[in-house]
């Protein structure tokens, strides 16, 4: 009965810990690219959805779907910045287009990710030079 008991606390403190918001979800809060543009790759939650926005929570662009190389693919693009994700991947792609302007320029990257049995926010400020 004591080992039932025991096992039973256990289990419900690691339950317990595992249903805790993780900080960002674990990703970055901002990423910081050079002028030159770049991709990059982001390891994939079971994102429910994404959304490209401004500071004050302004949302710009929501997902679409887009057929690339024959592929259905999960796409949000918004002037400079493009997300692209599909089911077999194992991670988002972000594309940051070159900067022109010679100006800093930022977008967010907001997340919906279906956290156990909840939807918890991530927010990527997405800063180019």
């Amino acid at each position: 009965m004591k080992k039932l008991l025991l096992f039973s606390i256990v289990l419900l403190a690691v339950l317990l810990y595992g249903c805790g918001s993780k900080g960002n979800m674990g990703y970055p809060k901002h990423i910081d690219v050079g002028s030159g543009g770049d991709t990059i790759y982001l390891v994939k939650e079971p994102v429910h959805s994404w959304d490209i926005a401004d500071k004050n929570g302004y949302i710009f662009a929501y997902p679409f779907e887009e057929e690339i190389d024959g592929v259905k693919t999960g796409v949000t693009e918004y002037e400079w910045l493009r997300v692209e994700s599909r089911a077999e991947w194992t991670a988002v792609r972000v594309i940051v287009a070159p900067n022109k302007s010679g100006t800093m320029r930022t977008l967010y990257l907001d997340y919906t990710i279906q956290y156990m049995l909840s939807f918890e926010q991530a927010r990527i400020a997405i800063n180019q030079r």
